[in-house]
Formats: structure tokens, sequence, C-alpha cells
């Protein structure tokens, strides 16, 4: 079962998450977690009975043959049986748990794929612009010389330019496609629709302190480790329990010359070797466990407060990039100078390099953003 996410949990690409939580991937996910908890199941609380039969030759003539059957069953005391019993509980919620962490990891995936179409999506819309840009410069240069203002080097160097561009699309073209088919086999080998060249917005919560003691309590791995604790726990328990004593009760049968004796069978099953070293052993995994816990605890911590604080800082990367950039981008009024001959075509293309590259750079922590980000919410999947 998939527990409730806060309110404030934040999933981008929600229709493509939802059509891969139906497909026959997420289908083989549920199947494996109901073997393993069929596998669970099959392990017997009981032993088996135990039939003997015995069969005495006389050694006398005129001795009677002795024959003797019986049907015994292990019974252990209530005490060992109830922890038996709990152990299994936890095993199981183990398995439980270990679905959890894996369908979250497989829809980190899943989203990392999208961030990746949309970063390739918003890349090939920008080197088409500028694909766009280059021909419109070739087209004024090819013009240039039929009339004989420019020589071929320079008609040669803006085709260059125009040639470049679109390598660079086709390129990105490929990429996409390929990111596209890597995230419709994770859908189940169904095509999946991803055209956005921006990515989601991203509303960090005011306090980490506040929103971590919120979605901690839902963190698979967290509550994975808390598992395998109680679960060692319950095995020392168990394993101290087998100290005690086993019964063996049961009915029997013996028959000696011509009479027929039958009765109740009782026996204990006294542990003697090895018990202690059996505690031992789970006293240790225990404590390893119980260690393995407050370690990831601390682990997970820092790892989301870096991630929190990294997005933060991205942001006002971000909002600073946007700001100088909308604010002195002269891309349109460097081509038109160029269009009409007031700048040279060296001039034009050192100046507008500039801005594609600023233009770059604020693409690219966008999507170091939105993978920050991902990353940082997969604890609300």
């Amino acid at each position: 079962m998939v527990p409730s996410m806060p309110a404030m949990a934040q999933q981008h690409y929600r229709h493509v998450l939802e059509s891969l939580q139906q497909n026959p991937s997420y289908e083989l996910l549920h199947r494996q977690k109901d073997l393993r908890h069929a596998e669970v199941d099959a392990t017997p609380l009981l032993d088996d009975p135990q039939l003997s039969f015995e069969f005495l030759h006389a050694s006398r003539t005129g001795e009677s043959n002795r024959w003797s059957v019986s049907l015994s069953q292990p019974v252990p005391l209530p005490t060992r049986y109830h922890r038996m019993r709990r152990l299994r509980r936890l095993e199981k919620d183990t398995v439980e748990l270990h679905w959890l962490l894996r369908r979250q990891q497989w829809l980190l995936e899943a989203q990392r794929l999208c961030a990746d179409i949309v970063y390739a999506n918003a890349l090939l819309a920008h080197h088409t612009h500028c694909a766009d840009m280059a021909a419109q410069v070739v087209e004024a240069m090819s013009r240039r010389m039929d009339l004989g203002d420019c020589n071929i080097i320079q008609y040669n160097r803006a085709r260059l330019e125009l040639a470049a561009m679109q390598n660079k699309q086709a390129r990105l073209q490929t990429l996409r496609e390929s990111r596209l088919q890597e995230l419709g086999i994770l859908n189940g080998n169904h095509p999946v629709v991803l055209a956005d060249t921006c990515f989601p917005p991203v509303a960090l919560p005011d306090d980490f302190e506040s929103w971590y003691r919120q979605v901690q309590s839902h963190a698979p791995e967290l509550r994975l480790a808390a598992a395998h604790t109680s679960f060692h726990e319950a095995n020392l328990a168990l394993a101290k329990s087998r100290s005690l004593p086993l019964i063996q009760a049961g009915v029997g049968a013996e028959y000696e010359a011509e009479c027929l004796f039958r009765g109740v069978v009782l026996g204990v099953n006294v542990p003697i070797w090895n018990r202690r070293k059996q505690v031992r052993s789970a006293r240790i995994e225990w404590q390893t466990s119980r260690y393995g816990e407050q370690q990831a605890g601390a682990d997970h911590y820092g790892r989301l407060r870096m991630l929190f604080n990294r997005v933060k800082a991205l942001q006002a990367e971000i909002s600073r990039l946007s700001e100088l950039y909308s604010r002195h981008d002269s891309e349109a009024l460097l081509l038109k100078a160029f269009l009409v001959g007031e700048i040279s075509l060296e001039a034009y293309l050192q100046s507008v390099e500039f801005f594609h590259d600023a233009s770059l750079s604020i693409l690219d922590a966008r999507y170091e953003l939105e993978c920050t980000w991902l990353e940082l919410m997969a604890v609300t999947l």
C-alpha cells in the first residue's frame, strides 16, 4: 500500500507517472512483491510430524516378534510460537517496504528521463532559433556576394555557422528520440508524448526542518532501516526462546505376544548444542541493524538538507541570470544591425555568441534545478 503524501508534495510529470503505473512493467513489480509474500507465507511455523515404525525380531525360537508405531508432533512453547509469528509478520513488512523503495526508484528514473526530454526540447528550440537567425545571415551574405560587397571567405564562414547549428539540431533530435524510447520502455513499450520546452515550476518550502518532519515518515529507506532493526530484534528474541525445550507429543502403539499396547507418547527436545552461538550471532545482527538505522537517518537528513540548499541556490542563480539576460538581450538588435550593414559579420558573430552562451547557461541551470528538485522530492513518490 502506498502511503499518502504531504499536501506540499509536488509531483512533476504527473500524467507520465500515472501512465507508468498502469502498464505491465508496474504490474510486474506488484507480482514480484506478491511472490515474495507467498515465499514468506510458505515458511512453516511448525516442524512436520514424525512417523516412526519399529520391528524387532525375536532371537529365541518360540518368542514372539515385537513391533511398534508412533506418530508425534514437535510442539513449541507458546512464547516461541508467538515470536515466530511476529518474525514472519515483520518479514512481510520488510518485503512491502522493499517494494515501495523499488517503486520510488522506478518512478524517479522515469522523472529523470522526462527532465532529459524537456531539456532536449528546450535545447532543440534554442538551436532552431539560432539556425533561423543563421539562415537569415546566409541569405544576407548571398545578396552581398551578388553585389560584390563581401568575399567568398566571409560567405563560407556564414554557411559553416549555419551548418554547425543544423548539426546540433540533428544531434539533439537523436538524443530526444533516444530518451523518449527509454521512457517508452519503462512505460511497457508504449510511446510517451512529451513536447514541453519549459520545466514545471518549483515551489520550495520556506522552512526545511518543518518540511522534513512531514516527509520523514514517508521515506521508504528510513522505514526499511527501521523494519530491519525490528526484524533482527524479533529474531534475537526468537533465538533466545530456542533455548527452551521443545515438546514432542503424539500417540503410539506396540504389539507384543499377541497383546497390543496403545497410549500417549511424550518427549522433550533439550537444546544444548550451539544455542549460545546462535543468540550471540542474532544479537550482533540486531546491534548492526540498529547502528545502520541511526546512520541511515543521519545520511538521509544530510542528503536532503544538501539538496534543499542546492535548490535554493539554483533558484537565486536562475533569477539573477534571467534578469540580467532580459535586461541586456540585444540579439534581435544585433541581427537588424547586421542586415542593414551597420556591423560586420565578424562583429555580429562574436557579439551574438555571448547572448547564445548566456541563454544556454540559463537552460543548464534550470535543468540542474529540475534534476536536483526531483531527487529532493523523490521521498514523496
